[in-house]
C-alpha cells in the first residue's frame, strides 16, 4: 500500500493552476500488479497537473527503460519508452470512468492515484515485437524454400495431359 502513496497526489487542497510532480519508476510499481508482463522498469515520470473550475488535466511524460528480451535472439536489452499521455478528470455528481482517458470525480475527492495509469501506460508501450536494436537493420526477407522435384515439375508441364487432349477435342465438337 505504501507504494501506491508514492503515486497519489492531493488534489483537495490544490488551488486552479498548474502543478508539477516527478514520480520515480522501479519494481515496486509493478509488484501492485498480478501477473504483470513487466516485472521492472526504471525512469522517471514527470506529471503536470492543471486544475481548472471543472476538470483537472494530467498530462504524463514518461522517460523509462524496459527491460525485454528480443524475440530473435533471447538477448535482453533496454527498450527506451518516451511518450506522453493525457488524461482528464471531469468534476460531476458520482465517480466514473467515461472514456479510456476521461474520468468523473466528485468535488470531495482527496486524492488521485496514479500507479494505475503510469503502469497502464507503460504495460501499453511495450512493442508487439521485441527486436533487439542490434538487429533491427537486418532485413526481414521472406524466404522461399525449393526443391529440385518442384522444378522437373514445371518443365513437364509443357506435354499436356492425355485427358486434356480428349476434353479440348470434345469442347470443338
Amino acid at each position: 500500500m505504501k507504494s501506491k502513496e508514492k503515486y497519489s497526489v492531493d488534489i483537495f487542497r490544490l488551488k486552479p493552476g498548474t502543478y508539477s510532480y516527478e514520480f520515480g519508476i522501479d519494481a515496486d510499481l509493478f509488484q501492485q500488479f498480478e501477473g504483470s508482463p513487466v516485472t521492472n522498469a526504471s525512469g522517471k515520470v514527470f506529471l503536470t497537473l492543471t486544475k481548472q473550475e471543472s476538470l483537472i488535466r494530467a498530462e504524463m511524460d514518461f522517460k523509462v527503460g524496459l527491460p525485454l528480451v528480443c524475440d530473435r535472439s533471447l538477448r535482453e536489452f533496454t527498450y527506451d519508452m518516451n511518450e506522453a499521455h493525457e488524461v482528464l478528470f471531469k468534476f460531476g455528481d458520482e465517480e466514473m470512468e467515461m472514456d479510456d482517458d476521461v474520468y468523473i470525480i466528485t468535488r470531495n475527492t482527496q486524492r488521485i492515484d496514479f500507479s494505475g495509469f503510469i503502469y497502464e501506460f507503460i504495460i501499453l508501450a511495450v512493442p508487439m515485437k521485441k527486436v533487439h536494436p542490434d538487429l533491427e537493420d537486418e532485413s526481414e526477407e521472406e524466404i522461399i524454400y525449393t526443391s529440385e522435384t518442384e522444378h522437373t515439375e514445371d518443365n513437364d508441364s509443357d506435354e499436356t495431359d492425355p485427358r486434356w487432349e480428349m476434353l479440348k477435342k470434345l469442347k470443338k465438337n
